[in-house]
């Protein structure tokens, strides 16, 4: 399961699934969202049990850059892989000087 698939709400319903007291939802979100650490066995603040709990059922995987591109407008495009067998593409737009 990816942890960024995960609203807090569902990932506190899953550490309630897991034995795991709900605030772990709140401290995993803050590390990921607030501190911009995912490697979970830097969330100093979660027990050793809860890492190994999380880390056995949650991924951090993000999506892959298969492919970009910059136009001669210096519009950015990327093909992005999302699951096994999905891709999608975004696009960034240069704005214009007001």
């Amino acid at each position: 399961m990816n942890f960024f698939d995960l609203a807090l709400n569902d990932l506190k319903d899953l550490c309630l699934e897991l034995g795991l007291k709900p605030f772990v939802a709140k401290q995993a979100y803050d590390w990921v969202y607030r501190k911009h650490v995912f490697n979970i066995e830097e969330w100093s603040n979660l027990s050793k049990e809860a890492r190994t709990t999380l880390k056995e059922k949650l991924n951090f995987d993000l999506p892959q850059i298969i492919w970009e591109g910059v136009s001669v407008d210096q519009t950015r495009k990327f093909l992005l892989r999302v699951g096994k067998n999905h891709s999608i593409e975004a696009v960034i737009i240069p704005a214009k000087d007001s």
